[in-house]
């Protein structure tokens, strides 16, 4: 048995296209389906093998209860979800760039349920139909989500046009938690004045909870003239914090500079 002949040849065959096309052909059929996904507005017939073998979300729940019938799935949009139900079963999706607020359900999904490939797919496709209506909705998604590339690619487009929303409202619309994270960072294109006029401008039409906002301002990198003339009449920070950044402003300055700006 030891010196018998092991075969010099072994046949493959790959039909992995004839697979998906079978798989896909399960998609919403009640053909074999032992589970149903339930939404608020419909009920979807569904296969525990499927989105067990490629869904790390639903392995989990089908694992922790076998024998279940019905997966209830709250706060869904149903578009969305048809389409990630879709890429389980036959890895493809189709999304036209113009529908920018299902993109982003999708991609909320994609997180959602640790479909990795798929997040990583659409967030690349982001850069294509990202603009000036759009960056601040997906901020403080990517933010809210944690999703690290998104938040990437907006800060990247926001710096990019950094100059032509200073003076405008155009950033009024980021959560407190998206604001911060924008203005806390060591690298702004923008001198810290303009970084005040930004943070005030959001707190006159939002919630400064705590004063995380108005408190990303560098205040001791600030000139006299600005504390005089535009912080302190805002009144959007405590008088005594401003003394203090005064002193600390002028102990910076030469002593000739701070004399001619005293004898003007």
């Amino acid at each position: 048995m030891a010196n018998e002949e092991q075969p010099k040849e072994i046949i493959t065959i790959t039909d992995s296209a004839k697979i998906d096309e079978d798989m896909s052909g399960f998609y919403q059929k009640t053909t074999f389906s032992d589970v149903n996904l339930v939404l608020a507005n419909k009920t979807i017939p569904a296969h525990k093998i499927v989105l067990a073998s490629r869904c790390k979300y639903f392995k989990s729940i089908i694992t922790e209860d076998p024998k279940q019938s019905e997966i209830f799935l709250k706060d869904v949009p149903p578009k969305a979800f048809d389409v990630v139900l879709n890429y389980i079963y036959t890895g493809s999706i189709f999304i036209k760039s113009s529908q920018e607020d299902e993109i982003v359900d999708v991609l909320q999904l994609a997180h959602k349920y640790s479909l990795k490939k798929l997040e990583k797919t659409i967030t690349v496709k982001m850069t294509s139909i990202i603009n000036m209506s759009n960056v601040c909705l997906l901020l403080n998604k990517a933010d809210e989500l944690d999703m690290e590339e998104l938040r990437k690619i907006c800060l990247d487009f926001i710096d990019k046009h950094f100059p032509e929303i200073i003076d405008t409202n155009f950033l009024n619309v980021l959560t407190q938690n998206s604001m911060v994270k924008l203005l806390e960072r060591d690298v702004v294109p923008a001198n810290e004045i303009d970084i005040f006029k930004l943070a005030a401008n959001w707190c006159k039409n939002n919630v400064d909870t705590d004063n995380l906002v108005i408190g990303c301002v560098r205040l001791n990198e600030l000139t006299e003239d600005h504390i005089l003339d535009l912080v302190w009449p805002s009144k959007l920070i405590e008088s005594d914090v401003l003394m203090h950044s005064l002193v600390s402003i002028r102990n910076k300055i030469p002593n000739e500079q701070r004399t001619n700006k005293t004898n003007k």
